[in-house]
């Protein structure tokens, strides 16, 4: 499954609630898309997003009014140089990949996800991808020194990168290094907004299909953004369960879904056989949810003709994703003044300056 597809969907288990603490960018280069912009960077600390950048603008920008505390008065305009340099050299490979494919025309994209994370035992980790038209393309192993090619048609590029031998072993530095002190302050500075609890709401709707009922658990309003959400029936019987992305809502918290999938009628379903049950690090016990077969089909209007007040969270939670420049994934600095990835700018001394490798597709 591509990368940048699931960016928002996490395995959790109990240990979810382990405090983990990311900081993460993504950039993206997209040719053929009118109207849009050609070039957009979003940095997130902890699933907030905090600095933003696109060729329209052309300045990175403050997400977040405690990021004006964690930082130096010229950091936006060295980060600033930097995306513009970023945003060359995007579109140097994206126009680079197209005559390698032979693509004359349409729209692509090539994004790029990197930054670590920090758990509360002190254990790190960096990461950083590349997907190309939706498709996962290369991964950094910083144990290996290497680039991992999601496919043969990323091995080009593998071969370019590999051969970039200082770069790399600097990006392991930075990951192990830069990346976690930075990640260290930001958290720090924004402790107030990224360390704050608020409790999930949720509530059940059902519909019926031709194959039987689908009843869904919806909860919305938590932070921070790791959450357990698991369907229960009272037995050992396996359950077919369709997962829903955690996705940002208007105010800064989170919401998600999971769909149970029955092969029965409401009618041949007994009430309370299936609960859900919702846990997360605001609650001091788990929140259960017993579906009730006898309730009332949300997928009718209501009484007034309005839609169901569920509906308008969830698109107004895509509509936001999709303006972060994070649900439109179809799927860095050399000195100790910065925190972003060091791959595009050759002399620059900000935030997210180069190694002096070319960084080319």
């Amino acid at each position: 499954m591509p990368i940048f597809l699931v960016l928002g969907i996490l395995n959790f288990s109990i240990s979810v609630f382990a405090a983990t603490h990311s900081l993460k960018y993504f950039y993206t280069g997209t040719s053929g898309a009118n109207g849009f912009p050609e070039f957009i960077t979003v940095g997130m600390i902890d699933e907030e997003q905090f600095t933003y950048y696109d060729n329209f603008i052309k300045r990175e920008t403050p997400r977040q009014s405690w990021v004006m505390d964690a930082v130096d008065p010229d950091y936006w305009d060295r980060n600033t140089q930097i995306c513009v340099g970023a945003e060359q050299q995007f579109k140097v490979n994206v126009d680079t990949l197209n005559k390698r494919f032979n693509q004359t025309g349409g729209i692509h994209t090539l994004q790029n996800m990197y930054g670590c994370e920090l758990d509360d035992d002190g254990t790190t980790r960096g990461f950083d991808q590349y997907g190309y038209d939706g498709d996962d393309y290369l991964s950094f192993d910083k144990q290996t020194l290497t680039w991992i090619a999601a496919s043969q048609r990323a091995l080009t590029s593998k071969g370019i990168r590999d051969a970039e031998m200082a770069n790399n072993q600097y990006l392991k530095g930075y990951y192990e290094g830069t990346c976690i002190e930075w990640l260290k302050k930001y958290v720090e500075y924004g402790s107030n907004i990224l360390k704050r609890k608020v409790q999930p709401e949720g509530f059940l709707t059902h519909k019926i299909t031709q194959f039987g009922t689908e009843v869904t658990c919806h909860v919305t309003g938590f932070f921070p953004r790791a959450i357990e959400v698991v369907w229960h029936n009272g037995g050992p019987r396996d359950l077919d369960i369709e997962s829903g992305e955690v996705l940002p809502n208007e105010d800064g918290t989170f919401q998600v879904k999971k769909t149970l999938k029955l092969t029965k009628k409401p009618k041949d379903i007994k009430k309370d056989d299936y609960t859900c049950r919702v846990a997360h690090s605001s609650l001091p016990d788990d929140k259960i949810f017993r579906y009730d077969p006898a309730m009332r089909n949300p997928n009718e209007p209501n009484g007034n003709g309005s839609f169901p007040i569920w509906i308008i969270v969830v698109v107004v939670g895509i509509l936001l994703a999709a303006a972060l420049g994070v649900g439109l994934f179809i799927w860095k600095k050399k000195s100790s003044s910065g925190d972003k990835n060091p791959k595009y700018i050759q002399t620059s001394t900000g935030e997210n300056s180069s190694t002096g490798s070319s960084n080319e597709a």
